[in-house]
């Protein structure tokens, strides 16, 4: 799904200066990418792969925050709880695995909080929407497969 969604948010994140982050369903960033200077700018916050953005383990995000409630959802400035995170604004949508119902990570867009957009958490919810119609025509094609043997 990652050529897709890079087709798609990359370019929109980049003019905005955001980045767009994949993270699976514990909240570990699996992906981030963005431009240069937002990206330096996350490096320091630890905002980075391998990282876990769970609210358990960072607090109010977007991110986690998505996982832990199952909908989209947008985090702005001080609705952070560390205060580390204050000068971000992140917008995430979680992705659902249409055989089995569980979310199954989150797709995120997150930038400096003074690119803050309403329609931001509109764009990332039509992303993983457009990621799990992906994923049930990957579980369509496998059970098509699956009947023909």
């Amino acid at each position: 799904m990652l050529p897709l969604l890079r087709a798609i948010l990359v370019s929109i994140a980049d003019e905005a200066e955001h980045m767009m982050i994949v993270t699976d369903a514990d909240g570990h960033i699996l992906w981030r990418e963005g431009k240069a200077n937002v990206c330096l700018r996350a490096d320091r916050v630890l905002l980075t792969e391998r990282t876990k953005w769970s609210e358990s383990a960072i607090g109010t995000n977007a991110m986690g925050t998505a996982l832990a409630l199952g909908k989209p959802v947008q985090i702005h400035s001080a609705e952070h709880l560390v205060r580390m995170y204050h000068g971000w604004t992140c917008a995430a949508a979680p992705v659902v695995d249409p055989d089995s119902g569980a979310v199954v990570g989150t797709i995120d867009v997150t930038g400096p909080q003074y690119t803050r957009h309403p329609a931001t958490l509109a764009l990332v919810t039509a992303a993983a929407q457009l990621a799990q119609g992906q994923l049930r025509a990957t579980l369509f094609r496998r059970t098509r497969r699956t009947r023909r043997t």
